[in-house]
């Protein structure tokens, strides 16, 4: 009895033996994902990348003010929660296999969130542009034009850079307009806020 007692556990240590390789080269195979598609908006930030075959799901970390992770089993993810507009974010994702001890190597994303643009403020020869942000720097780019699909831009307001939270935008002439303000992610992606109408009396 004892016999077989020791020879069904000395197969099951064979086994565990023999599978052991096939996992640590399936953990040391993870490769970092590659990005394929990036798309922020004042309140959301949405990432693509590639799948890894190998991979049981992913880790995203975002850091902004405060850090968050979330973990995902397939290729994608937007995040809604903890994304205000105007702000920094550095994102990182890594592929895991097996348990959270086996990760690939990190990808790195950075954008900053394009503010949420609000109604503007008529004045005598045009409008005042308004927008709500967190951040004061330079690289909020503000563009006006006849129409909603921006094909009819007004210059010299095709991508002025600003830092503030308003921007005159003088002298028009009467009719209407539209404005938005956008950024670029490191992927020199534009990041657009929501579009306001302006009639100019």
């Amino acid at each position: 009895m004892k016999k077989k007692y020791y020879f069904c556990i000395m197969k099951k240590l064979v086994f565990l033996i023999l599978s052991l390789p096939v996992i640590i080269i399936a953990q040391s195979q993870l490769e970092a994902p590659k990005l394929l598609q990036t798309h922020a908006e004042p309140c959301s930030v949405f990432l693509q990348w590639t799948p890894d075959s190998l991979a049981v799901g992913y880790e995203v970390i975002v850091v902004g003010q405060k850090q968050y992770n979330y973990y995902v089993g397939n290729n994608e993810i937007t995040i809604t929660e903890n994304i205000q507009p105007g702000c920094m974010y550095s994102i990182y994702i890594r592929a895991y296999a097996f348990d959270n001890n086996a990760h690939s190597t990190q990808t790195q994303y950075h954008v900053l969130t394009p503010p949420s643009a609000l109604p503007a403020k008529i004045t005598s020869d045009g409008f005042i542009a308004i927008w709500k942000r967190k951040l004061k720097i330079n690289q909020y780019r503000i563009e006006v034009s006849k129409d909603s699909t921006f094909t009819q831009i007004v210059s010299p307001y095709n991508g002025l850079y600003t830092n503030k939270k308003r921007f005159k935008v003088s002298p028009l002439s009467s009719g209407v307009y539209y404005y938005r303000i956008f950024t670029t992610d490191q992927r020199q992606q534009p990041c657009y806020s929501n579009i306001i109408k302006v009639n100019v009396q």
